[in-house]
């Protein structure tokens, strides 16, 4: 344990002076975001156990003169360094280009939101307490079996508020809890190698256990793997891991709003027309309970809105910030989110969730022929987030015949594009998992290139 949390009245009480302070001193209009962060993180490999534990809190300015915007942030909340921020921030709108696309900072919007769940346990676990569960599953894998040779496990908490004024009115802030384990293996025999990793994410205290010894099982059974024989196209069922990483990499890029307004994105006049499978229903749920990034309002104090992205395979909405809401002149989605007090708000999707009604086993006795993909793939880095294309690598697969998981297989390259995936979905299972981006099933593809 850290330490004692900021309450968000009294960062938005911080916050409410900094914007006074700024309009006084020549703004037309401003903003001050603060929050402040605690995080614990703990390590263990090969024996060595690190931790590492800290407060990160801080300001940003965001001040507007004219068509100008100015912004400036410092790494504390000290009212004398707070002053010399709003000097830089009004410092850098003077001599900043006008924008013509920019209106003005947003108005508050009232929706009725609400928070995620908020566990004061978390913030009593100290760092010992966390390496304790780094050790535990560190040593479920190694005593799962003696193939398992290579171990690297890890947990953390962290638990904050955040808080955001502007001079419009807007006022507004919200708190979390958050904490996870996980672990990266090795499993070798007779020189082949697989490996494998699970992270668990919880708002909630709650202990892991089982964890390093399902994932040492999981890996196991990769071993003993045979070369794909030839080249086919066919479904590709994607575990609940890999179907997160899919979408995070191009789903939120896509209904960007800014995207679509710069033709970047490859929805772009593509709303309320089909783009996805009819069996999918995707939604941006800010106010899952459980959610990982679940807030009542986002990073410009703007209330959040729960929204179908895609509803029945037609594409439903764009997420919005207020500089890009004002350009469409439409209300902001509240999608505004910072990745700290050091920058602007930039489009996010904050809790990505998705419904399916099949079991795994249920999948897999649909697929003529095909590959079930675990773990994890590489390659989406790489990937055209605008045309979709990607060509990934699959270290972890199984191949399918006839219905009938037949053996693992070495790895394996999978070839396609992302928007027609959406369209070639052949079905979705019923095994969401809570992940940093939302809850997210397995999915089952058909019509992608399969090779060795």
């Amino acid at each position: 344990m850290v330490g004692k949390m900021v309450d968000v009245d009294e960062l938005l009480s911080f916050a409410d002076t900094i914007v006074k302070k700024a309009v006084a001193r020549g703004a037309d209009e401003a903003e001050a975001f603060v929050s402040s962060d605690t995080t614990v993180e703990c390590q263990i490999q090969g024996g060595i156990l690190t931790t590492r534990e800290g407060v990160d809190e801080g300001l940003g300015v965001r001040v507007v003169i004219g068509k100008s915007v100015g912004f400036a942030s410092v790494s504390s909340l000290d009212e004398k360094q707070a002053d010399e921020v709003i000097s830089k921030a009004l410092s850098l709108a003077k001599i900043a280009p006008e924008d013509p696309k920019f209106q003005q900072l947003p108005d508050p919007v009232k929706r009725g939101t609400r928070s995620g769940i908020f566990d004061e346990t978390i913030m009593k676990v100290d760092s010992a307490s966390l390496m304790e569960e780094s050790a535990k599953i560190v040593q479920e894998a190694m005593q799962t079996d003696k193939r398992v040779s290579y171990v690297y496990g890890f947990s953390g908490l962290d638990y904050g508020t955040f808080g955001v004024v502007n001079s419009r009115g807007v006022g507004s802030g919200d708190k979390n809890t958050g904490i996870g384990a996980g672990i990266y293996l090795k499993a070798e025999n007779n020189g082949e190698v697989k490996l494998g990793y699970e992270l668990v994410v919880s708002r909630e205290h709650r202990d892991f256990e089982g964890v390093g010894e399902n994932l040492a099982k999981n890996v196991i059974g990769y071993l003993g793997s045979k070369p794909l024989e030839s080249t086919f196209e066919g479904t590709v069922i994607f575990e609940n891991k890999i179907v997160d990483e899919l979408f995070s990499e191009f789903l939120g890029y896509s209904v960007s709003a800014l995207a679509v307004q710069e033709k970047r994105s490859f929805f772009a006049n593509k709303l309320g027309k089909q783009v996805a499978s009819k069996d999918l229903t995707i939604h941006d749920d800010p106010q899952l309970h459980e959610g990982i990034k679940t807030i009542k309002c986002d990073h410009e104090g703007i209330d959040v809105l729960q929204k179908p992205i895609i509803k029945e395979g037609v594409l439903k909405n764009y997420l919005y910030t207020s500089y890009t809401a004002y350009i469409d002149n439409v209300e902001s989605t509240g999608n505004a989110i910072r990745s700290g007090f050091q920058g602007l708000p930039r489009t996010a999707p904050i809790n990505l969730t998705i419904r399916g009604n099949k079991n795994l086993e249920e999948m897999v006795s649909e697929v003529e022929k095909g590959v079930l993909i675990r773990e994890y793939v590489m390659g989406l880095g790489h990937a055209n987030i605008i045309t979709g294309d990607f060509s990934i690598v699959a270290p972890t697969a199984f191949l399918i015949e006839k219905g009938e998981i037949k053996h693992s297989l070495n790895t394996i390259t999978i070839a396609g594009n992302f928007f027609q995936t959406l369209k070639n979905i052949q079905a979705i299972g019923n095994d969401p998992i809570l992940t940093q981006n939302g809850k997210i099933p397995t999915i089952a593809v058909k019509n992608l290139t399969i090779s060795g």
